[in-house]
């Protein structure tokens, strides 16, 4: 099972014996929310120990991600809301996970 910048599981969820879990995700608004235990409480792809996750991915544009001043929140909002949605397309910018999921798939 892939996840792809997966939001969450319910509290009960347990991985079944004989199934993989993959998460592959950029870092974005939800991994974001996440982090502070906003969403699923902590219950998520990322931080299941029933998932093996892939390293970050790099959005187009996550310099912008770098800048901690106030008047740039709203940049690095966008880019990561941006970065959200990259991972389910198939844009040039996503090749790198289309790569990946191409080669999970085949295994």
């Amino acid at each position: 099972m892939i996840s792809l910048s997966g939001a969450g599981m319910l509290p009960e969820w347990q991985p079944r014996p004989k199934t993989g879990y993959v998460d592959l995700s950029y870092w974005d608004i939800l991994q974001s929310a996440q982090q502070q235990g906003y969403v699923w409480k902590g219950n998520n792809p990322r931080r299941h120990p029933g998932f093996v996750s892939f390293p970050y991915y790099e959005g187009p544009d996550d310099e912008v991600l770098e800048d901690n001043s106030i008047p740039g929140v709203v940049d690095r909002l966008k880019v990561l809301t941006d970065n959200h949605n990259l991972i389910a397309t198939d844009s040039k910018d996503n090749r790198e996970v289309l790569r990946d999921l191409r080669e999970l798939v085949k295994a």
